[in-house]
């Protein structure tokens, strides 16, 4: 049974316009909350003024926005006045805009929750920006001020963070006066060091980032000028040294992301110095032990490092007061597990996409007594003496192992019982046929993660757990659900998805925020029934091609009145082939209704833009679901499809699964740039030859040349969809060609593991096998 529910309580929507039947096209998101206010809104468009004015409506029919992102090539004091209206309006970003005559600022004055504006002046004449001050943040990302806009910039009273980023003159620019602003964090991005130059000696300064930027003799002299910094972040940068960093005597934390470093001499010398994040950068050994000559680190990360020759971690023995260890990525030794066991202080050991074929045990952890958090995620098989060792780790609170060894776990994993002081646990991948009995007897439990495995019952005892807030039993072979399950007063997450043979009724425990009986996506499993309508049935998100997040209501059926456990069995493959789809789209003219503006449509809220279909739960789009079954002809155009292997134009291809930025941004964290923009070598969007030229990222948006939009007459159009073969659901953990896809909601790292953490879900993060931030 599937299950396609697509009334949304809250939705994050692109809508990619391909072919207008006017001038006004758009690249339009939106994204509503839990009572349906619009609440963000992303216009980037390419036509006239009159663009304003239809932006300047849409707005004053949605005074709930709190994040508004315009780029259009008419921006007038029109749609100033309009944005002035939306009293909770916390940020606002222009960028790529052409501004029709003068803008005044001033009536934004009024929007006393506008705390972030991020601004590519581009050839603007814009006035009274000093009037806006609430601002906190502000991002100059582009274009070229004049002098009277920065001297206003200077004057606003509440400013603490400032980023500049590709001003074409900024050396042309008196910025002396920013010493008169009381800014906590500084932002420089690649040939904009004069207004580094500009804030040396400035005291209120607490956090600093480069990015792309050379770090040399003269750039250390002002580093270290800013006596009171307590952050310092390099990205993209070469690094020469770090040189007299020993003056900054509040620095805590030194993060290194994809830099090319020659020495990082100096970091051996600050005395505050906490916290050492060394990622996706080349280290050796010489690099190494500069750190590990600092006594005073309390948390080292090193993941994801480019090794030169073989890297020796014996001086991590020298880190006495080293609470907190993150390895990722590496293939380590007996040697190596040895020596992490002398580091005896450490509280929180992290072990990623480690490799232990060549460890024999792991008794040296008998050493680590303070130990309250051990992570381990290995790249081999995990043996019962290897669970035995981590069981003599009384103080344990926190432990996850996940067995990335395609599921070929066969020992025992009883021996934890003794952990008991435990709060949360993880055990993923380890072909666990019953649920852990001894776990119902560890009560202080709040978390309890056993994915991948193949568990068929639930016991009652685990109503015993009476602290328990989290449990994830996904992709085991449960066949019902106990009721004992509801007495568990805490609960607030709870999954069941991809459980195909589950029976039951759903949970109601009251503090339920989130609980998943999805299969495969869309379906819903088919043996679960409800008694009565649940909140967390709708906070499930599904991540769609196109690079849309959207929350879907499970659409669950109620029980029978004669019906306590369903006997309904599924059938379903989770093997699903696409191949080129032709659409014929066909639009009905409706006279009397008006364009909606809000991206709903009916009765009530008129037709859709020219284009989109309308759903039959009444929103605005160009999916299969709005286009597909239930569409309202009335409203906008709908569609059908049917299968061929011929291929016609225009031909669209979807590259990622990256959700689209929303802030300006773009990487990994950030996602893709709106269509028609580039994603800069320094991760910002936008059309200019900076940012679709040299250094231009096509995984996050387009590179070389920008968008034509086409504009026909026509009110038939076909087109042409071509999408990659869907892969099989995984059901060891791990992803890729082999192993299949993730389950829904969950990301496939570079490495070909699925999860939900920022390492499964950013830096090469396999759109192809999974979701990605």
């Amino acid at each position: 049974m599937k299950s396609y529910n697509i009334f949304k309580v809250f939705i994050f929507e692109i809508l990619v316009s391909s072919i207008f039947t006017s001038v006004f096209s758009c690249d339009i998101g939106r994204e509503y909350d839990n009572n349906d206010d619009l609440v963000w809104l992303n216009y980037d468009c390419s036509a006239e003024e009159s663009d304003s004015d239809k932006i300047s409506k849409t707005i004053a029919e949605n005074p709930n926005i709190k994040i508004l992102r315009i780029g259009i090539s008419g921006v007038n004091q029109k749609l100033i006045e309009a944005i002035s209206t939306l009293k909770n309006l916390e940020s606002l970003t222009f960028v790529d805009n052409e501004i029709f005559g003068e803008l005044d600022f001033e009536p934004l004055k009024k929007l006393k929750s506008l705390n972030t504006l991020k601004m590519d002046f581009g050839k603007s004449n814009i006035k009274n920006i000093d009037k806006i001050v609430s601002i906190k943040n502000l991002e100059i990302n582009g274009g070229k001020p004049t002098q009277q806009d920065l001297e206003e910039i200077f004057k606003l009273p509440n400013l603490e963070s400032l980023t500049v980023y590709d001003i074409g003159n900024v050396d042309e620019l008196n910025w002396n006066s920013l010493k008169n602003l009381k800014l906590k964090n500084l932002n420089i991005y690649e040939n904009q060091e004069n207004v580094l130059y500009a804030a040396k000696d400035l005291k209120t300064l607490t956090s600093l980032e480069f990015h792309n930027v050379n770090i040399d003799k003269n750039v250390n002299e002002v580093i270290n000028s800013f006596t009171n910094l307590e952050k310092l972040i390099f990205e993209f940068c070469n690094i020469k040294s770090l040189n007299g960093i020993e003056k900054l005597e509040n620095i805590d934390t030194l993060n290194f992301n994809f830099c090319d470093v020659e020495s990082i001499s100096g970091v051996e010398k600050p005395k505050n110095l906490n916290t050492l994040i060394y990622n996706s950068s080349n280290l050796d050994n010489n690099i190494l032990k500069t750190i590990t000559k600092n006594p005073n680190l309390r948390n080292l990360e090193l993941t994801y490092c480019t090794i030169e020759n073989d890297v020796d971690l014996t001086s991590l023995q020298n880190l006495k007061n080293l609470i907190k260890l993150t390895l990722t990525n590496w293939e380590i030794d007996q040697q190596e597990v040895d020596l992490i066991g002398k580091i005896t202080n450490l509280e929180e050991l992290h072990l990623d996409y480690i490799n232990f074929n060549n460890i024999e045990n792991l008794d040296s952890f008998k050493n680590l007594k303070k130990l309250k958090s051990l992570y381990l995620e290995i790249d081999s098989q995990i043996k019962t003496n290897d669970i035995e060792k981590i069981a003599n780790l009384k103080n344990l609170e926190q432990l996850a192992l996940i067995d990335g060894y395609k599921n070929k776990f066969e020992g025992d994993i009883n021996s934890l019982k003794s952990l008991q002081n435990l709060k949360n646990i993880t055990l993923n991948s380890f072909k666990l046929k019953e649920f852990p009995q001894f776990l119902t007897s560890l009560t202080d439990l709040k978390h309890i993660d056993l994915k991948y495995n193949e568990i068929s019952k639930i016991p009652d005892s685990i109503s015993n757990l009476k602290n328990l807030e989290h449990l994830d039993l996904a992709n085991n072979k449960l066949t019902n659900i106990p009721e004992s399950l509801n007495s568990l007063p805490k609960l607030k997450y709870s999954s069941f998805a991809n459980n195909e043979d589950l029976k039951g009724k759903i949970l109601i425990n009251d503090n339920l925020e989130y609980c998943s009986y999805q299969y495969d996506s869309y379906d819903v499993i088919d043996g679960v029934c409800k008694t009565k309508d649940m909140k967390c049935i709708s906070n499930v998100m599904i991540n769609e091609p196109g690079n849309n997040h959207h929350y879907y209501p499970q659409s669950i059926r109620y029980c029978s009145s004669s019906e306590d456990i369903t006997t309904t069995i599924k059938s379903a493959t989770t093997i699903k082939t696409t191949t080129t789809i032709i659409t014929t789209t066909t639009t009905t003219t409706n006279k009397s209704s008006a364009t909606s503006t809000n991206g709903k449509c009916g009765v009530n809220d008129g037709k859709c833009p020219s284009g989109e279909c309308c759903s039959k739960y009444g929103y605005c789009g160009r999916s299969d679901k709005h286009c597909g079954s239930g569409c309202q002809s009335e409203f906008g155009q709908c569609s059908t499809t049917s299968k061929t292997s011929t291929s016609t134009t225009p031909t669209y291809t979807t590259k990622t699964s990256y959700a689209t930025s929303t802030n300006g941004k773009c990487g990994g964290k950030d996602g893709k740039c709106p269509s028609g923009e580039c994603c800069s070598k320094y991760g910002y969007c936008g059309r200019s030859d900076k940012h679709c030229g040299s250094g231009c990222q096509s995984e996050f948006g387009q590179c070389g040349t920008t968008t034509t939009n086409t504009t026909t007459k026509k009110t038939t159009v076909t087109k042409t969809t071509t999408t990659k073969k869907s892969s099989a659901t995984s059901t060891n953990g791990k992803c890729g060609t082999k192993d299949g896809k993730c389950p829904s909601g969950e990301c496939c790292s570079k490495y070909g593991y699925c999860g939900r953490s920022d390492k499964h879900c950013s830096s090469g993060c396999q759109s192809e096998f999974g979701q990605c931030h």
